[in-house]
């Protein structure tokens, strides 16, 4: 079970449906890794430089790709594979990704090798999910209003991560956001991104209103849409026994504050972020003290339960052992129309209590955006291609 702690469950939206998974946790603890290639050795170092290239995405710097990697590996890497016995270099890759927001997140798929001689899942994730090649199991999910406060906290709080993206606002977002493989509609998307969230030319902390459009544009481009998109996939196959959830409760502790790398105050509230909904499943000594807070510790009751039942009956609310009093049903299989999702949504603070109710539309308008961004994308990709 040590593995619920780390990034591993993060692939829980793909992994589920695969067939040789035979439950919920053992796609979650033995799936692999959310940081892909750059952090799995073997697969790495078959191609060291040419992976490099491309997690460092220098392959847009062409004709200087090579010179501009070759400064990179001369100053942090030294030798052609990762050598985790050699302390200096680790260190170099660490300097290298440390705090990047960009980090590719994707399924894993295993290689037989020395050190992984019986490698879990080997078929193409998505070519099985894609093929209905699936196994229906019941799948709880959902996300945190503030996803993208993983990203965004330090770049809100760290004067110098600030002041570092506010010196070229503009052209810094379009490379975070990878849009720069979207020519030749890089500067049209990156317009419709600046219009619906970020509306002016840098980032003031003090403006709420764009303070809350930068954390939406990373929740959005890693965590909101990639899920509709897997939900989409996994309800097109025939899954009929997903739950989904949206978690706006704001309560003592946030893990915002160790995503900042500074503690300051603002006119607004870091919170609730990426793994705030954990906080009331798990204790995490290292980072928070226990709960303490009436209202915290009732929620926390009450979510170890919807958890709880969803792990012994398949569904967090079934009518043998009711927990909230209303009516929380999974998602209809075939086309998902988010307009008319249906959700559990769970709002309120320490200060004011917590709500649950059944919400519809889970965030329509951010998610049609990326639709049309999306649709730039392959637009893009099919123009290199001719």
């Amino acid at each position: 079970m040590e593995d619920l702690k780390s990034g591993n469950v993060k692939h829980v939206p793909w992994m589920t449906g695969v067939v040789q998974n035979e439950g919920l946790l053992v796609a979650a603890c033995k799936s692999g890794t959310m940081l892909t290639a750059h952090s799995e050795k073997d697969n790495l170092n078959q191609g060291f430089n040419e992976t490099m290239i491309k997690l460092l995405g220098l392959e847009s710097f062409e004709p200087k790709t090579q010179e501009t990697y070759r400064k990179i590996f001369d100053f942090y890497l030294h030798h052609d594979d990762l050598d985790v016995q050699d302390a200096q270099q680790v260190k170099g890759f660490i300097d290298i990704f440390h705090r990047f927001p960009f980090t590719i997140w994707s399924t894993v798929v295993e290689t037989e090798t020395a050190c992984n001689p019986n490698p879990f899942i080997t078929p193409e994730v998505m070519e099985d999910l894609k093929s209905g090649n699936v196994k229906h199991v019941p799948w709880m999910t959902g996300v945190v209003q503030n996803e993208g406060l993983l990203v965004a906290a330090s770049m809100l709080t760290a004067h110098s991560e600030k002041d570092n993206l506010n010196q070229g606002f503009n052209e810094t977002m379009i490379k975070l956001l990878g849009l720069e493989s979207f020519e030749p509609k890089t500067q049209e998307t990156y317009r419709k991104i600046f219009d619906f969230y970020l509306h002016h030319d840098d980032l003031d902390v003090q403006d709420a209103q764009q303070v809350k459009g930068f954390i939406d544009v990373w929740s959005d481009r890693y965590f909101v849409y990639p899920l509709y998109k897997a939900l989409r996939l996994q309800l097109s196959n025939g899954h009929n026994s997903i739950y989904l959830y949206n978690f706006e409760y704001s309560g003592e502790y946030t893990y915002a504050t160790p995503f900042s790398t500074q503690s300051q105050s603002y006119s607004y509230h870091l919170g609730p972020s990426h793994c705030d909904d954990l906080l009331y499943q798990y204790a995490t000594p290292d980072l928070f003290n226990n709960l303490s807070q009436p209202t915290d510790l009732a929620l926390s009751n009450i979510w170890l339960g919807l958890w709880t039942n969803f792990a012994i009956y398949g569904e967090p609310n079934p009518a043998e052992n009711k927990i909230l009093n209303i009516s929380w049903d999974p998602l209809p299989t075939g086309d998902l129309h988010i307009g008319d999702t249906l959700f559990l949504n769970v709002t309120g603070s320490t200060y004011t209590g917590v709500h649950f109710s059944i919400w519809q539309g889970f965030y329509e308008e951010r998610i049609a955006l990326w639709e049309q961004i999306e649709s730039a994308m392959r637009e893009g990709i099919l123009r290199r291609m001719m």
